[in-house]
């Protein structure tokens, strides 16, 4: 079996965090190509296009797993074998009611399976599967804090607050309202890290460097970095956004915030008064990225059989 990952690629490679953890997972007996689209908007897709149909022309491949609406509408205008398209969160509720209009229509009509992230997006597009994106407890675990700074380059004397995303000054993102947040903390202790192109290997001793997760997207599926964070047993303080509300239910040292500055300075004060590791890990066991790709496989054998 041969599947072809499709998807959005950022920085100087053209990777992706959360596509690299899941093909990474995939068992060896099937074979993952992949394909990203370089550069986003009309013009980047348009790209894409062409150079899924020349990759088509010269290679085989049994299915597309297409990451992002974008790209399963591409993949398949590019081609009539069965496209997976695995919805992210914002692709969907963040686009204007066109594009939406259109993304109900390749999930109805035309994808083979829409894979989504939470409930919310389960509702609105109702023939998909609701599986979360997993997490690498192999990799994401808690190490020794003084040892994993030596890695991350953090200093013992500081509160180190991270944000972690791919594009963290992308609009959804939200990065200033993290930032306003911080400023209200009177706290010269404090030191905000915003962390993007990162070597996925290195993010384990980030997570376990740092004192406290902040989260403050405007939309999200099911933000790996919450689960990540969760695995590591860091504290986090995160917007109702996405599923993050149902991951870290009844985890004691993580806290919800609204999106006002005050509240979400005051959670992060809080947090770092908790000032020790959560049991973040136990509670997502459920999330082991194990389970979550058998699912995955199970429906790439339903599909192309």
């Amino acid at each position: 079996m041969n599947i072809l990952y499709f998807f959005r690629g950022y920085g100087k490679y053209n990777n992706n965090s959360v596509v690299d953890l899941q093909r990474q997972a995939i068992p060896s007996d099937i074979q993952i190509d992949t394909l990203s689209v370089k550069h986003g908007g009309i013009k980047g897709y348009f790209r894409a296009f062409k150079d899924l149909k020349r990759y088509l022309k010269n290679n085989s491949c049994d299915a597309i797993h297409a990451h992002y609406a974008y790209c399963g509408i591409v993949a398949k205008l590019a081609s009539k074998r069965p496209v997976i398209c695995s919805i992210m969160g914002s692709d969907v509720f963040q686009q204007n009611r066109i594009l939406r209009i259109l993304i109900w229509i390749f999930h109805y009509f035309f994808w083979s399976l829409t894979i989504v992230k939470n409930e919310q997006m389960k509702i609105c597009l109702k023939k998909s599967k609701l599986i979360p994106n997993g997490v690498d407890f192999r990799r994401f675990r808690e190490i020794d804090k003084l040892k994993a700074m030596e890695y991350s380059g953090f200093t013992k004397d500081k509160k180190h607050l991270i944000f972690v995303a791919e594009d963290p000054f992308s609009k959804v993102k939200n990065l200033p309202l993290a930032q306003a947040a911080v400023k209200l903390i009177p706290d010269k202790r404090l030191e905000f890290h915003v962390l993007h192109k990162i070597i996925p290997n290195y993010m384990p001793y980030y997570y376990n460097s740092a004192d406290l997760l902040i989260l403050t997207s405007i939309s999200e599926g099911s933000p790996n970095v919450v689960k990540e964070a969760m695995a590591c047993n860091l504290p986090i303080v995160s917007v109702c956004v996405g599923d993050v509300k149902k991951i870290i239910n009844g985890t004691e040292g993580t806290y919800l915030s609204s999106y006002n500055p005050s509240d979400l300075a005051q959670k992060i004060v809080l947090a770092l008064k908790y000032g020790k590791r959560t049991k973040g890990r136990a509670n997502i066991k459920y999330l082991d990225n194990k389970e979550i790709i058998k699912e995955i496989v199970g429906y790439y054998h339903q599909i192309i059989i």
